[in-house]
């Protein structure tokens, strides 16, 4: 739908009553009306562009050279590594009765205390029962090992964050076969 109007100079095209430079100034308002807070936001909020500490909420920062500055401030102190604190292996007959493993080891020194058993011959594993108890003889866990992929063996793992005094492990089974059982016990002095 054209239509064209007579001015003094000559016809100009445009659209109804409007003359082409009007509806060019009329489509840039439109544009820069919605661009302009769009492109606001996208500035101030920062969108995903921002790299966050989440214990201090500082952001991290760019160098002059437009690299992630990455230096740590301040002093920098490491984790201490795992230690094992018990490993060994033995046989536990068939016998039904609970056979303590090993302990009281003092784990009060330690967080993040992993126990990881296995059977590497002998019963199901869904009739071996392993109990550990705190320096008092309380029970705080009790569980059955888990048949691996071999279908014969089982193991367990387990982790206590923050143990107590002393450990003792018992192990119970309960099937017609011995079962050779190995443990380990590791830490993070702490």
């Amino acid at each position: 739908m054209t239509s064209t109007v007579e001015t003094g100079s000559g016809a100009a095209r445009g659209w109804g009553p409007f003359t082409g430079r009007q509806l060019m100034v009329v489509a840039v308002a439109v544009v820069v009306m919605v661009m302009f807070p769009v492109g606001a936001f996208a500035v101030a909020s920062g969108s995903n562009t921002f790299i966050t500490d989440r214990v201090t909420g500082t952001h991290a920062s760019v160098g002059p050279n437009g690299n992630l500055q990455t230096h740590l401030n301040g002093p920098v102190t490491l984790a201490a590594s795992t230690v094992v604190i018990s490993a060994g292996s033995t046989t536990v007959p068939a016998t039904g009765a609970t056979f303590v493993l090993f302990g009281p080891f003092n784990v009060a020194a330690y967080k993040n205390v992993r126990l990881t058993l296995s059977t590497l011959s002998g019963p199901l594993p869904s009739n071996e029962f392993a109990f550990v108890r705190d320096g008092a003889g309380v029970l705080i866990d009790g569980f059955t090992l888990a048949t691996i992929p071999n279908g014969v063996a089982g193991y367990a793992s387990r982790v206590y964050e923050v143990p107590g005094s002393a450990l003792t492990i018992s192990f119970t089974n309960n099937d017609s076969v011995d079962a050779d059982v190995q443990w380990k016990l590791v830490g993070r002095p702490g």
